[in-house]
């Protein structure tokens, strides 16, 4: 345990291979303690290390044929073609019979395979059962999220001259919904030498918490910065949900730099409905993703309206469609100098851990583009929920 432990904190610090390191130590002692493959296959898969990942993950089903957690592992990142008893012990499992995480993983596993397949409606299927399972345990907690974002709307900040602006131009905010393209926006800015990528960190909103008064807020998240990470001359801090503290970004680091991120919507919401959020839990209903992703988008217009020379709107599409012209676009607005290499961000070699860890290994894609309409019977809530948007439900089309 002391070796799984020791293994999560390096995790914590970014320290994969470090971690990877004692995993094997603690498997040369005890090399029938399962958890230690458990945390290798993800962290290889976190590392880029996919193969490695593969592999692990199939040798934990080799011991547990019913180890259902590394059957989504594997959904994501391999297609079963070597492995199809495997394959066909997942197909034939009655979910019914299963206890509710393992019915949940199956479930997810079981949607992403057909999905690769093109069978939508087996995975619209298993979409749905997988969610409603994990909405039978955990509350929604969209409203909350829609409260707390009001709370910060109606604050009356003073506009005041801030003596922290010098400092601040050195951050990037990434803010938007989760599955929004935000993690291909990081693996292209971090190919700047000069960026230090923070990832999904919550500093700013621990910051604002740990305050009475709001004025403190940037010496507090400078402070959890400099304990975590290395000197740099920029950082980008990809905790999606800082859209809520947009005022409070504007007024106290007035020359940092925030990126929306905007895909279709219908697109986004569906990507939320699959990717088996385990701590957001908003993502299990249709509905609920659909309401959140309405006001987020609301907000956001009238916040690029009070504060448009700091928020660049990046659309996930565009980029994907027409990299040479969108990137470029993207690094003459931050003012940098300009590189190719921003138009290869696969070949980044950096720890990701967000859901989208396997996909930016690869070249820009577009199959994802529009894969709502597959699931067009699936999304009926929220269509419903975002056409009564005039300008989201022209970007539906």
């Amino acid at each position: 345990m002391a070796y799984l432990n020791l293994s999560i904190l390096y995790r914590d610090k970014n320290h994969l291979s470090r971690s990877i390191e004692i995993l094997k130590k603690g498997i040369n002692l005890s090399p029938n303690f399962m958890p230690f493959y458990t945390n290798l296959a993800c962290f290889y898969r976190n590392s880029g290390q996919l193969k490695l990942a593969i592999e692990t993950n199939l040798f934990i089903i080799s011991k547990n044929k019913s180890d259902f957690n590394s059957y989504y592992e594997l959904s994501g990142i391999y297609d079963f073609k070597n492995h199809k008893n495997e394959l066909n012990f997942l197909l034939s499992t009655k979910l019914e019979n299963l206890n509710s995480s393992s019915k949940i993983y199956a479930a997810f596993a079981i949607s992403n395979l057909m999905h690769k397949q093109g069978n939508f409606k087996e995975s619209a299927k298993n979409l749905k059962i997988a969610n409603d399972e994990s909405l039978r345990h955990k509350k929604s907690d969209a409203n909350i999220k829609i409260k707390h974002t009001e709370f910060y709307r109606s604050l009356k900040i003073k506009n005041l001259k801030n003596k922290f602006s010098n400092n601040s131009c050195k951050y990037i905010f990434i803010v938007g919904m989760p599955r929004s393209g935000s993690t291909l926006l990081e693996n292209i800015l971090s190919l700047n030498p000069e960026v230090t990528d923070m990832g999904e960190v919550s500093f700013l909103e621990e910051s604002i918490k740990g305050i009475k008064d709001l004025d403190d807020v940037f010496d507090l998240y400078e402070k959890k910065v400099i304990n975590q990470f290395k000197s740099s001359i920029i950082y980008t801090d990809k905790y999606l949900f800082n859209y809520m503290y947009c005022p409070i970004i504007s007024n106290f680091f007035p020359d940092a730099k925030i990126i929306n991120c905007v895909r279709n919507p219908l697109d986004n919401i569906l990507s939320i409905y699959r990717a088996n959020f385990l701590n957001q839990p908003f993502s299990f209903s249709l509905e609920d993703i659909s309401n959140l992703y309405l006001h987020y988008f609301e907000i956001m217009e009238e916040y690029k309206n009070k504060y448009s020379a700091t928020i660049y709107d990046y659309n996930y599409e565009e980029l994907v469609k027409n990299p040479n012209t969108i990137i470029p676009e993207l690094i003459n607005w931050l003012k940098w100098d300009w590189n190719e290499k921003y138009l290869s961000p696969h070949e980044n070699k950096r720890n990701v851990f967000t859901a989208s860890s396997a996909q930016i290994r690869k070249k820009f894609y577009s199959s994802s583009i529009g894969i709502w309409k597959e699931y067009k019977d699936l999304l009926e809530p929220a269509i419903e929920i975002i056409k009564t948007n005039e300008i989201l439900a022209d970007k539906m089309q």
